[in-house]
């Protein structure tokens, strides 16, 4: 008899609900409200799971990840004197570099 085998019909739809939220990618919250569910009680069914063996850290590891966001640069970068340059992108980061900052360089910026 396997693990989701001995749990109960209740226990059955959350693992369902979490495999199904695992494989969309979504978060658990995103997933809860796009189906009616109540984000906590799907939070305490994988604590619970978790701790019966049925859900663990090894299912959550094949989450798949999404790419990571970039930030479009929508100012130019200015030389900054002797040598050095500076951009400030939009999310506060700045960058900065002690080379010439060429043509190509702002460009490949820009298009981030």
């Amino acid at each position: 008899m396997s693990r989701s085998e001995r749990l109960t019909k209740l226990q059955r739809e959350w693992l369902g609900h979490l495999r199904s939220c695992t494989q969309s990618g979504e978060t658990m919250s995103g997933y809860a409200a796009r189906h009616g569910l109540v984000v906590q009680a799907m939070y305490q069914a994988a604590s619970d799971l978790r701790k019966r063996g049925a859900w663990g850290d090894a299912k959550r590891a094949r989450r798949p990840q999404k790419p990571a966001a970039f930030v479009k640069v929508s100012h130019e970068a200015r030389p900054s004197g002797a040598g050095t340059w500076r951009a400030r992108l939009p999310n506060g980061v700045v960058l900065e570099g002690n080379d010439t900052i060429g043509a190509d360089l702002v460009k490949m910026l820009s298009a981030l």
